[in-house]
């Protein structure tokens, strides 16, 4: 038999057929089990063919993520009831609407890159240099701790996207709402702001052990950030956790910017900042500056060419192509270009 495309193994080249047809192929093989149907699509798509062609990328770098969902596909066939492919790609979609995706592949840290990465995707690995921003109260940790009342959290008591504290097998572990035994609903009510310190209390500790293991990624050097001002009005504070790493003299504080007096109103709401749009491409210094040059006196000689024609040159948005009266595709030149130091001296043809 042979193949359909070009390619010893039945796949076509690049997108010749278009995504209908692969569409189709795949449709065709929705008989395979699910990790068997992922890396049929991965064949039929080229994935693999195209994660290999990356310059200066190992091969197993280069299909790690590919990999790592052949391994999510396989995860979910395991353990779900009704492994389909229906079922699949709405676990997917719920997974991206409430949880922001998958968690990336655990791989190496690439040494000649700046990797940005979650802290609970940077577990088990390290790097020379560590930047931790966003160490403000509410960022990390995010839980407020230096409000009123101190840290709190409604926990379980709000929303239905959480399972109750006394459901979950680490309740053993976790702050209790003692409702049980209340005399009246005024004791009640202070059970619960007791329950809503007490879990704030245990999410601030989480994000504590959260914490060290962002700071104990690096192997020499480690940069914390913080910024007084954010989205909202008012001065943000410095996070608890860095606060303590100043007072215990492990972290350098000089230079620190001084807070903000009160009052002060937010710099991104008074600060205007204009751009030119689009970008002139050959703005600023060096190589591209110079070629700006060139290629605008080539345009001039371009427009003089055409007027030295009796055409008229084309205007922005103008579709005459060679077919409108008084312009011709390939207007007559002159043997002899206007005098321009963008072109090279000698001949130039008289025509196109």
């Amino acid at each position: 038999m042979q193949p359909h495309g070009p390619f010893a193994d039945g796949r076509g080249a690049g997108t010749s057929g278009g995504p209908g047809r692969s569409a189709a192929a795949l449709r065709a093989h929705t008989y395979l089990s699910l990790p068997e149907l992922v890396g049929e699509a991965e064949r039929l798509l080229g994935l693999d063919i195209e994660v290999a062609a990356r310059a200066g990328v190992s091969p197993g770098r280069a299909r790690a993520h590919l990999d790592a969902f052949r391994d999510v596909a396989v995860d979910f066939s395991q353990s779900a009831d009704h492994p389909t492919l229906g079922a699949f790609l709405a676990w997917l979609e719920a997974a991206d609407a409430r949880e922001d995706g998958l968690d990336l592949p655990v791989a190496e840290p690439d040494p000649d890159a700046v990797q940005l990465i979650t802290i609970h995707a940077a577990k088990g690995l390290e790097w020379d240099v560590v930047a931790v921003a966003g160490m403000v109260d509410g960022g990390l940790p995010a839980t407020a701790t230096q409000g009123k009342d101190g840290p709190k959290d409604s926990a379980w008591l709000t929303g239905l996207g959480t399972l109750p504290y006394p459901l979950r097998g680490d309740r053993h572990d976790l702050p209790e709402l003692a409702y049980a035994g209340a005399a009246d609903p005024k004791d009640l009510e202070e059970r619960r702001k007791r329950f809503l310190l007490d879990a704030g209390d245990h999410e601030v500790a989480e994000e504590r052990r959260l914490a060290y293991v962002a700071l104990t990624r690096a192997r020499s050097d480690l940069l914390l950030t913080a910024a007084w001002w954010g989205q909202a009005k008012g001065v943000r504070k410095v996070s608890l956790f860095l606060t303590e790493l100043a007072e215990a003299g492990l972290v350098d504080a000089q230079g620190w910017a001084p807070a903000p007096a009160d009052g002060t109103a937010n710099p991104r709401e008074v600060s205007e900042y204009s751009a030119v749009w689009p970008g002139d491409p050959f703005a600023g210094s060096g190589a591209e500056h110079h070629r700006g040059d060139a290629v605008r006196a080539a345009a001039e000689a371009v427009r003089a060419a055409i007027e030295a024609a009796g055409a008229q040159p084309p205007q922005p948005g103008d579709d005459r192509d060679a077919r409108g009266p008084g312009w011709r595709r390939t207007p007559t030149v002159p043997s002899t270009p206007t005098s321009s130091p963008a072109w090279p001296t000698g001949s130039w043809p008289s025509g196109s």
